[in-house]
């Protein structure tokens, strides 16, 4: 299963960069499913993000571990897959990011997310994929807002 959103936001593409690809470790001070994150090493290939999440598409409350498979600060893209903490209906799950720049003093962000299901799971996939996509769309709202306003979206705004 294949997910691609994009946001358009009116920050320049190096301040969008510095949030999704500099801090990479720190998205829960902004991403309102993730209660806590951390970097087991700088920002780099083969380093690893664990994050605790309250729930996010078919992820219960959990805890899960990323690792950075690709980084490359000049194009401002990175892709990361997940080691640990999938979900039983999942074999594997990865998500590229790219941030272009739109303008002086605006950027898109895209996102293109690889899920690959269990073979048992396969029925469930248009409910799956209808599910993330919402729940991806919330996330990215959240992450407009933070570049925008500065601050974190605040969880009882709706998404």
């Amino acid at each position: 299963m294949i997910l691609e959103n994009e946001v358009h936001v009116k920050v320049p593409a190096s301040q969008a960069w510095q949030l999704l690809g500099e801090e990479f470790g720190q998205i829960a001070q902004w991403a309102i499913p993730i209660t806590a994150s951390s970097l087991n090493g700088p920002v780099q290939v083969g380093t690893t993000r664990s994050c605790e999440i309250s729930g996010f598409g078919p992820f219960q409350a959990s805890t899960f571990t990323e690792e950075l498979v690709h980084f490359d600060r000049a194009s401002q893209s990175f892709r990361y897959e997940a080691r640990t903490g999938l979900p039983p209906l999942m074999t594997h799950a990865e998500n590229h990011w790219q941030v272009e720049e739109a303008g002086p003093e605006s950027c898109r962000v895209t996102s293109r997310a690889k899920l690959e299901l269990a073979w048992w799971a396969w029925p469930v996939t248009p409910l799956l994929k209808f599910q993330i996509k919402r729940d991806s769309k919330g996330f990215m709202e959240q992450l407009r807002y933070r570049l925008e306003e500065g601050v974190p979206l605040p969880a009882t705004m709706p998404q």
